[in-house]
């Protein structure tokens, strides 16, 4: 007896429809799987280039600026400053009262002996040893620029022959050369050879100059110091270096004119009242003539009086001229106005060296 064939015939179409349905399971969870690898983020770091990346543009937000890597040598802190900063009251007399112990004779050595014989001046290595002198005791002091000079204006209060070498030595380095310079002319220098001595040095600076500020110093000072006897070399001084090269007469012969009125001499007041006239005849600047009215105005008599009352009213009637050449009238009625009032015997301010 056949078996029925019909069993058979099933049972390989649903083999190969199983076996379809497990291939299509296959791949749909291989692709799923790729997917899902494809979307995760890559935990490896990518190899480094060799190019290096292009800088992000700055943002106005977050923009970090580094500076480059340079050594500097930065000098050490300097010790703090002796005394205490220049204020008014107790605290700035104490501190020149420090400053006046260590310019007393015991401190600083005299070096009166080392004046040459002749009494012109002192020889190049008795200046030196000033000089160095004068230097060391800077350093002792340890002060910076300001305090410096301030202890240096504060000498004017010393007393002893040992100041006036120790401003002579100031003199001589450049950092404090104009305010010593300043200083000496207003300490009283009692002996004879040590007063030759400074003027000889003052003129030496007047000669060759280290700067115009030096030079300006030196002609006021040597006024101060020099009384009558100086008086022609300044009043030359003033004839010759009005119009000078670098520009710089007005400046230097106000310096002059300040040392021929510290002279007070009555040859010195018609010197001034002269000079005075000159300003206006030969139109010479009147800041000049400014410094020519401060220095007049020291002398309260009638004459200078009325030389300072001619002056101011011909610079009114300048001022009221329809055309002023180079001068404004504001200008001009300030300056007669100066004039008038020194005139009338009210202070006048000294214009600033």
């Amino acid at each position: 007896m056949k078996e029925p064939t019909h069993g058979r015939a099933r049972f390989p179409l649903q083999t190969a429809f199983s076996l379809a349905m497990a291939c299509m399971l296959a791949v749909g969870f291989l692709v799923w799987m790729a997917r899902r690898e494809v979307s995760r983020p890559s935990s490896v770091s990518p190899p480094p280039s060799s190019k290096p990346p292009h800088p992000a543009p700055p943002s106005a937000e977050n923009t970090t600026i580094r500076a480059p890597d340079i050594q500097v040598d930065v000098p050490p802190t300097p010790l703090p400053e002796r005394g205490v900063a220049p204020a008014a009251g107790e605290e700035i007399d104490a501190w020149r009262r420090d400053i006046m112990r260590d310019v007393t004779e015991p401190t600083f050595p005299t070096v009166t002996s080392l004046t040459t014989p002749s009494g012109s001046g002192v020889s190049h290595s008795a200046i030196s040893d000033r000089a160095e002198a004068a230097r060391q005791w800077l350093l002792k002091l340890q002060m910076g620029p300001t305090r410096r000079n301030e202890a240096v204006k504060a000498l004017s209060r010393a007393k002893g022959t040992g100041v006036v070498h120790l401003l002579l030595g100031l003199a001589e380095l450049a950092e404090t050369s104009v305010t010593a310079i300043q200083t000496l002319g207003r300490v009283p220098i009692h002996n004879p050879a040590l007063r030759g001595e400074a003027l000889h040095q003052l003129r030496r600076y007047i000669a060759r100059p280290l700067n115009w500020k030096q030079e300006c110093a030196a002609l006021e000072t040597l006024g101060r110091l020099g009384g009558e006897e100086v008086f022609p070399e300044l009043a030359h001084y003033v004839r010759d270096n009005m119009r000078r090269a670098d520009g710089m007469g007005m400046e230097v012969c106000s310096a002059a004119v300040r040392g021929i009125g510290a002279i007070g001499s009555p040859q010195a007041e018609q010197w001034l009242t002269t000079e005075l006239r000159r300003v206006l005849n030969e139109r010479l600047l009147h800041d000049y003539g400014s410094v020519v009215v401060a220095e007049l105005a020291r002398y309260k008599n009638p004459t200078t009086q009325a030389a300072l009352r001619d002056y101011g009213n011909r610079l009114l009637e300048e001022a009221a001229r329809p055309i002023n050449v180079g001068n404004p009238a504001a200008y001009l009625r300030e300056k007669a106005k100066e004039a008038l009032l020194a005139a009338d015997g009210a202070p006048i301010q000294p214009p600033s060296s």
